[in-house]
C-alpha cells in the first residue's frame, strides 16, 4: 500500500477549506436557505478463509474506517470529503470535490471523484454482503474484471473535471458522464503533456434494470531499461454492461 499523497491530501484540505469559506460567505448573505454539513462514517470489519499454504488459514481484520463530511452551500453548490483509513496501511483522501448544478439535469463536478467508467466501481460496497468489488484472496493475485480495471488505471478515482447531464423526462431516463483527467501518469511525464478522459452513458428502461456503455482512454508510458519514459501510447477501453436489482 502506497504511504499518503501529500499533494492529494493538500487538494482535498484546499476543497475543504473552500467549501467552509463558501458557507460562510452564504450564511453572511442571507437568505431562505441555510447552509448545511452533514458528517458521517463507517467501520467494515472482515472475515475470510484462504487455502494457500504460506498465509493463515483464517483472518478476522479490520478492513476500513471512513470518514466524509457533506457540505451543501448553497441549492446549486455542495461538496464532500471522504477519507479512508486502513489500519496500519495508509491513510488516503477517497474523495474531495466540489460540484455545482448551475441547471435542472446539469453537474459540473471538479476535484477527486470516482471515474465514470466502471459500474462496479459506482456502486457503493455497502450493498455487497463481502464488502469487495472484487476476488480478494490472501496469498494470490486474482484478474478479475474489477482488477484488470483498477490495475489498467480505468477504475478507482482520479482528480479531473467532470461534466454530467441527465433527463428524468425520457423514459429511458439517460445519463451521461465525459470527464477530463490528471492521469495515472500525472507528475511523470516532465514536460510532455499527459491526462485521461472518460465517458459513460446510461440508461434505465425499467425501473430494475439499468443498461451502461462506457470508455476511457489513457496515456501509457513506454520505458528503457532505466525505467526513463522514452514515448507515450494512448490506450483505450470500453464496457458494457447490463444489471438487474432495486
Amino acid at each position: 500500500m502506497r504511504p499518503i499523497g501529500f499533494v492529494r491530501f493538500g487538494f482535498g484540505v484546499a476543497v475543504g477549506w473552500a467549501l467552509v469559506c463558501a458557507a460562510r460567505a452564504a450564511a453572511a448573505q442571507g437568505g431562505s436557505f441555510a447552509p448545511k454539513a452533514e458528517l458521517g462514517g463507517r467501520v467494515q470489519t472482515q472475515f475470510n478463509t484462504s487455502s494457500r499454504p504460506a498465509v493463515a488459514p483464517y483472518e478476522w481484520a479490520l478492513r476500513r474506517v471512513w470518514l466524509e463530511a457533506r457540505v451543501t452551500v448553497a441549492p446549486t453548490v455542495q461538496g464532500k470529503i471522504q477519507v479512508d483509513f486502513a489500519p496500519g496501511q495508509r491513510v488516503e483522501v477517497k474523495d474531495a470535490y466540489v460540484q455545482f448544478l448551475p441547471l435542472p439535469g446539469v453537474s459540473v463536478l471538479a476535484g477527486k471523484a470516482n471515474r465514470p467508467f466502471s459500474a462496479m466501481q459506482l456502486s457503493s460496497d455497502v450493498r455487497m454482503p463481502p464488502i469487495e468489488r472484487g476476488l480478494r484472496i490472501r496469498g494470490l493475485d486474482a484478474w478479475d474484471e474489477q482488477a484488470l480495471v483498477e490495475a489498467l488505471g480505468h477504475g478507482d478515482r482520479d482528480v479531473g473535471f467532470q461534466l454530467g447531464l441527465e433527463s428524468g423526462r425520457s423514459p429511458l431516463r439517460p445519463r451521461l458522464v465525459v470527464a477530463w483527467l490528471a492521469g495515472p501518469l500525472a507528475g511523470q511525464t516532465g514536460s510532455r503533456a499527459t491526462g485521461q478522459w472518460g465517458a459513460r452513458l446510461e440508461a434505465k428502461p425499467l425501473t430494475a434494470l439499468r443498461l451502461g456503455l462506457a470508455a476511457s482512454q489513457r496515456d501509457y508510458a513506454q520505458r528503457d531499461s532505466a525505467g526513463a519514459i522514452r514515448a507515450l501510447r494512448t490506450g483505450t477501453a470500453w464496457l458494457l454492461n447490463a444489471e438487474w436489482g432495486t
